[in-house]
């Protein structure tokens, strides 16, 4: 009869413990628990994903549970918690994440590599702000929504065709009450003028209206046209305008 060997925790360490294992011997059989969505993922690759340059979390994804069980035999348990180890009579209680079923599953050898968890400050008031912690996939992907923003430009059409920072949408100051069912609220909302006062005015009129997630840009399009002008010149990089506008 085979060997069982359970492994507690998946990515870098029980992931690689797992497929050395199987490279070794076909001799066990191998079964792991991941309390998260995802058994193997590229660590480094993270803050990637942040800047852009990896478009979507699931490109993060090294191994699925299907390709763990077809490349190297093993069975890879995602949504999976171990909530306690008996060594007397060598099993494990788990708990399925998903469903909230909670089951024991006997054991050979024991392989623990159940990571770590961030540690937060205990400072008063920190869970009425965002503060965020980087272990996973899901981690980096809640704090890349978060940071998702919307520009939005308060200066009339002619200005705005003139030059505006890409991406943009105008949404004039004098359109701003027909046009509110535009701005989301889900999401950060940055606002420029040509100097910010126009600006200004409309992060106030949407604050009334129940908007908290106003930001008004100071220096606004003409500060950012002198500052973008020289790091461009000087840095031989893409504008982030389309125009820059010095009057």
């Amino acid at each position: 009869m085979k060997k069982r060997v359970l492994i507690v925790g998946g990515v870098a360490g029980g992931a690689s413990a797992a497929a050395r294992l199987r490279r070794n011997s076909e001799e066990y059989e191998i079964v792991m628990f991941e309390k998260g969505p995802h058994v193997s993922f590229s660590n480094c690759a993270l803050p990637y994903r942040l800047s852009g340059t990896i478009q979507s979390a699931n490109r993060l994804v090294l191994m699925s549970p299907e390709k763990f069980k077809s490349q190297y035999n093993i069975e890879a348990r995602v949504s999976s918690e171990v909530l306690s180890i008996d060594k007397y009579n060598k099993e494990v209680k788990v708990k399925n994440l998903l469903t909230g079923e909670i089951y024991k599953e006997k054991y050979d050898k024991l392989i623990l590599s159940p990571g770590a968890r961030p540690i937060i400050p205990n400072i008063p008031g920190i869970e009425n702000v965002n503060v965020f912690t980087i272990r996973n996939v899901v981690d980096i992907d809640n704090l890349n929504k978060f940071i998702q923003k919307l520009q939005a430009d308060a200066r009339e059409r002619a200005e705005f065709e003139n030059g505006h920072i890409k991406g943009a949408i105008n949404i004039p100051l004098s359109e701003l009450r027909e046009r509110v069912n535009e701005i989301p609220k889900d999401k950060t909302v940055y606002l420029n003028c040509r100097t910010g006062q126009r600006s200004y005015n409309a992060v106030l009129a949407l604050q009334h209206l129940g908007f908290n997630n106003v930001v008004n840009i100071t220096g606004s399009f003409l500060g950012l046209s002198f500052y973008e002008a020289y790091n461009d010149k000087l840095k031989n990089r893409e504008s982030i305008l389309t125009n820059y506008n010095f009057k």
